[in-house]
């Protein structure tokens, strides 16, 4: 009986800190000048209408991009800004809706990024 109540304590310890640790979207950042992609991962925390997290993508040319995400989900739709990038943008803020399609076995999330003197787009999927 003391076994399989520690081997219950001990899965419990382990999904509750695989929840802490974040949901990993798998994300394209898209723009029309200049770097043009960038792929990566987005590990996403949300409790219950604050977003938090952090960014690990890869640039189109080799370079490493990280950032901070900070944020809110509201009515479905996430405004998070993308904050501390390695890449000098400031200001960034993406806006994401649902764009799942039905065939879809995983959620797709879309929108654009605004920032302080450009814009691209950001599309994720987990």
């Amino acid at each position: 009986m003391t076994k399989l109540t520690l081997s219950v304590s001990a899965l419990l310890a382990m999904f509750a800190t695989s929840a802490l640790a974040g949901q990993a979207w798998n994300v394209n950042e898209i723009s029309t000048a200049g770097i043009k992609t960038s792929q990566g991962v987005w590990t996403v925390n949300a409790d219950g209408g604050k977003v938090t997290g952090t960014a690990e993508l890869q640039l189109d040319n080799g370079t490493m991009l990280t950032y901070g995400l900070e944020g809110t989900l509201a009515d479905n739709t996430y405004t998070i800004n993308l904050v501390k990038r390695s890449d000098g943008k400031n200001g960034c803020v993406w806006t994401g809706k649902d764009a799942t399609d039905q065939k879809q076995k995983s959620t797709t999330l879309a929108g654009d990024v605004a920032c302080e003197g450009s814009k691209f787009k950001v599309k994720a999927n987990y």
